[in-house]
């Protein structure tokens, strides 16, 4: 893993200064050749932390037609976990070999597969979905264009649509070189400005470094 995330990190930087600063995620699906192990943020299944308040938060189908838009998809675990769970399904990646990718191993899916860039989302997504999901992706950014990125999240939603947020929460006392980057909880909780605030939450995996938080921040439109 520490040998992974060596490459993630030299390849964010040389991308940093090209024409294609987000470019480095596609080099990592395509190096990878079909290995999920090769992709240091795929694991097979759900976010834990995704999963765990989806179960609680709907047990049941949410009510007909409700939509649901998955930012940063990767091999598209997160939108499948939600598609079987009663959602109707939008997911995106910049990266067209990621998206080729889950499209192959999901074959029985019927989540809309997309490319498509945060800072430039279709036109038609706006105001239209009734949860909107971020996992690790704005902490996989540099600085500059996260900020843009963060402030598109809460245009995606609909009227009452909710946006749940998880990734890595900073700590001042630990110096990181990202990617990914850890949050600031006040960056974070700026967000959802104008929304309501449903949760924010802290806690540790297991398999965590000792110094590694996470959090998962929930707003209401």
């Amino acid at each position: 893993m520490e040998e992974m995330r060596q490459r993630v990190i030299g390849l964010a930087a040389e991308a940093a200064m090209s024409e294609d600063p987000s470019g480095w995620f596609e080099q990592i699906y395509t190096e990878a050749e079909g290995d999920w192990s090769q992709v240091p943020w795929a694991d097979q299944r759900a976010n834990p932390l995704f999963s765990s308040w989806l179960d609680r938060h709907f047990p049941t189908p949410p009510h007909n037609g409700a939509k649901a838009l998955v930012i940063g998809c990767g091999l598209g675990d997160d939108a499948v976990y939600l598609e079987r769970a009663g959602w109707k399904v939008n997911a995106f990646d910049i990266s067209q070999t990621a998206i080729d990718w889950a499209e192959k191993i999901h074959p029985d899916s019927m989540v809309d597969w997309r490319v498509a860039n945060l800072l430039e989302p279709p036109v038609e997504w706006f105001s239209s979905f009734d949860l909107v999901v971020e996992i690790h992706i704005l902490q996989a950014m540099a600085q500059a264009p996260r900020q843009d990125a963060a402030e598109v999240l809460t245009k995606l939603l609909n009227e009452q649509g909710l946006l749940v947020c998880i990734g890595r929460l900073s700590n001042s006392e630990v110096e990181v070189i990202g990617p990914p980057w850890p949050l600031a909880k006040d960056w974070i909780l700026a967000i959802g400005q104008g929304c309501e605030l449903q949760e924010f939450s802290e806690s540790r995996r297991q398999d965590d470094e000792p110094d590694t938080l996470r959090f998962r921040a929930v707003w209401k439109r």
